[in-house]
């Protein structure tokens, strides 16, 4: 498509693009690296998604020596937090 079109450029309503956005203000310096993980489904997340996604976070956080990760960013870390990384779209 990229051959074909150029440059594709994502709409600023999608994930991607949101996901994007999200990595580009967590960026700390130029020796590190962000990764952001979107969880994604039609409906609104219910409590038992929260839940899913939570015990995910901890279990990265049990590991992350092994992945080198030395900040995790989630809506564990308060309600200021959360208001930043769920999407109020829905």
């Amino acid at each position: 498509m990229i051959r074909q079109k150029g440059q594709v450029t994502l709409p600023v309503t999608s994930e991607s693009f949101q996901a994007y956005k999200l990595n580009k203000q967590m960026q700390t310096g130029k020796n590190s690296s962000s990764v952001v993980i979107v969880y994604h489904k039609k409906s609104k997340l219910n409590q038992e998604d929260q839940r899913k996604i939570n015990n995910r976070v901890k279990q990265l956080a049990r590991q992350k020596k092994n992945y080198q990760v030395t900040k995790i960013t989630s809506t564990l870390n308060g309600k200021e937090v959360a208001k930043q990384v769920i999407s109020r779209k829905r």
